[in-house]
């Protein structure tokens, strides 16, 4: 009897062993409900225009998000900044390793220059990639923007998991 103790207790901490070294990646996801973060935009199809933002993503059921965000562009002279709202699904997010994800939907865009103020309403789309590295998420995205100057845009940033739940 005693040496059938000795081996479970031996077995259990064998296997608290494991599951206290196993990588993050095995163990079990929780999926954030809310995320601020940081982004930097290059147009692609005008090089000068470089933006800083921010945004929020508010997790929906099924995978699908709200993405608003704000950026503001360095210009040379005047000032010009973008408000969009996409709905974004992300089919891959139960995967542990990250997700891939699309998303669309409107933006108002407004630049000044010389004191006069030009106001932009389309539509935009995007594709980007997300990997799950706990609280702080990397991304890397492309937009694609209809009705306003700059028609692309490569996207990188940050965002980190304010709250979450399994």
């Amino acid at each position: 009897m005693v040496v059938k103790s000795h081996a479970a207790s031996r077995s259990a901490i064998g296997l608290s062993m494991m599951v206290l070294f196993l990588p993050r990646s095995a163990a079990p996801q929780t999926r954030s409900s809310l995320s601020i973060g940081l982004q930097v935009a290059q147009s692609l199809d005008h090089p000068e225009l470089t933006a800083i933002g921010t945004h929020a993503l508010i997790a929906l059921p099924a995978t699908f998000a709200i993405y608003p965000a704000v950026l503001a562009y360095s210009l040379s002279s005047g000032t010009a900044w973008r408000l969009s709202t996409t709905l974004r699904w992300a089919p891959g997010s139960s995967l542990r390793v990250g997700a891939l994800y699309i998303g669309a939907g409107p933006f108002l865009a407004k630049h000044s220059l010389g004191g006069m103020g030009v106001k932009h309403v389309g539509a935009l789309a995007q594709m980007g990639a997300e990997p799950r590295l706990g609280a702080v998420r990397l991304f890397l995205e492309i937009q694609v923007l209809s009705g306003g100057p700059v028609s692309a845009e490569g996207v990188a940033g940050l965002r980190i998991a304010i709250n979450s739940h399994s």
